[in-house]
C-alpha cells in the first residue's frame, strides 16, 4: 500500500511519480488554480483502483487507504481551499486492465460502513446523496 501513499496531495501538486505514471511536467493544480486565485477547489471524481494480483491486500484495505488519503486531517490542514469531493461511484468495465472495476464505496456493505465510520467531523455534508443521515 505504500505505493499509493501521498498519491493524493502528490496529484494535486504535479509531484506524483507513481504506478500510474510520471505526472511531475503538470503544473501545481492546487497551488495554481485554488491558492493563486484565492478559489474554492472541487474534485468532481475520485476513487483508488482496486484490480490486485492474488494475494493483494483486500478491497477494504485498498479503499481505505485511498479515503484516508483524500479525506484524512492531513489533506484538509495542506489543502485548505479544498471544498468538495465526490466519490467515482461506478462499476463498470474498464478497457485499460480488460475487465470490471467496481469504484463503489456503497454496493458492499462492509465498506459502506467502514467508510461511514471513517468520514470527519470537519465535512460538510450534502442531503440528497450524503453517506450520513440528515441531521448527523
Amino acid at each position: 500500500m505504500s505505493r499509493i501513499r501521498g498519491a493524493f496531495a502528490a496529484q494535486l501538486t504535479g509531484n506524483y511519480n507513481g504506478p500510474g505514471g510520471d505526472e511531475r511536467p503538470l503544473p501545481d493544480f492546487y497551488g495554481e488554480y485554488a491558492v493563486k486565485h484565492d478559489k474554492p477547489l472541487a474534485i468532481l471524481g475520485t476513487a483508488p483502483l482496486y484490480n490486485p494480483p492474488v494475494g493483494a491486500p483486500a478491497e477494504t484495505e485498498i479503499k481505505k487507504a485511498w479515503w484516508d488519503q483524500v479525506l484524512g486531517a492531513q489533506t484538509h490542514a495542506q489543502f485548505p481551499n479544498l471544498k468538495m469531493v465526490a466519490w467515482y461511484e461506478w462499476d463498470k468495465d474498464e478497457a485499460e486492465v480488460n475487465g470490471q472495476i467496481d469504484w463503489t464505496l456503497t454496493s458492499t456493505p462492509a465498506i459502506r460502513e467502514a467508510f461511514r465510520a471513517a468520514l470527519p467531523d470537519w465535512l460538510q455534508y450534502g442531503t440528497a446523496t450524503s453517506c450520513r443521515p440528515a441531521g448527523s
